[in-house]
């Protein structure tokens, strides 16, 4: 009978408690790593929402600056030289008095009783824009602007004392339950436009 060496001993394998440990320490940072790559995906979820709503609060921005740099341009500009406000009052850009709607106003002819007459309304959490061709449009009537994805919690627009218009949204994703909220602000300044608080 041969008897093991305390080297042969040694070379023969692990202990159970030292098994026991490297399991303890490998499920230690095993945790630690899945704990950082689940906040890693936490994260990254929070900023693709803030991106996607900041860009839908733009968006809508976008559209309103483009209309109301519009308003007051006038089909035959030089049949008006001279006559002030009058020539087409109904293309003034108006902010109603709620400062939750506001009408636009663009290519008008008087002679015609024609023109581009829009309407931003803010109404249960939407943007509406309500357009005709033949007088300005009623206040809280027109489609959404905005995606089923956007609910906005306010819109305030109002007219400066140097001819433009501030448009104040704050808004939140459908999906979000308002936990991430955006705030956007733009200042306007319309072509031609003479605005009325």
């Amino acid at each position: 009978m041969q008897l093991m060496t305390p080297m042969a001993r040694h070379q023969a394998g692990v202990t159970l408690i030292e098994m026991m440990i490297a399991l303890v320490v490998g499920l230690i940072v095993t945790g630690a790593v899945l704990a950082l790559v689940v906040s890693i995906m936490q994260s990254n979820n929070e900023t693709i929402q803030a991106t996607r709503l900041t860009q839908e609060l733009r968006s809508l921005a976008d559209i309103m600056t483009l209309e109301m740099r519009r308003a007051r341009g006038l089909t035959d500009p030089l049949a008006n030289v001279g006559m002030g406000g009058a020539a087409a009052s109904e293309c003034d850009i108006a902010p109603v008095a709620s400062a939750t709607c506001l009408r636009v106003g663009y290519r008008c002819d008087a002679a015609a009783g024609t023109g581009q007459f829009r309407t931003f309304t803010f109404s249960n959490g939407d943007l509406l824009l309500g357009t005709s061709t033949t007088a300005p449009v009623a206040c809280g009537t027109g489609s959404a602007l905005n995606s089923d994805e956007l609910v906005l919690d306010s819109v305030v627009m109002t007219g400066g004392a140097d001819g433009s218009v501030n448009v104040a949204m704050s808004g939140h994703l459908s999906t979000d339950n308002a936990s991430t909220q955006r705030t956007l602000t733009r200042t306007i300044w319309p072509r031609s436009a003479a605005v009325t608080p």
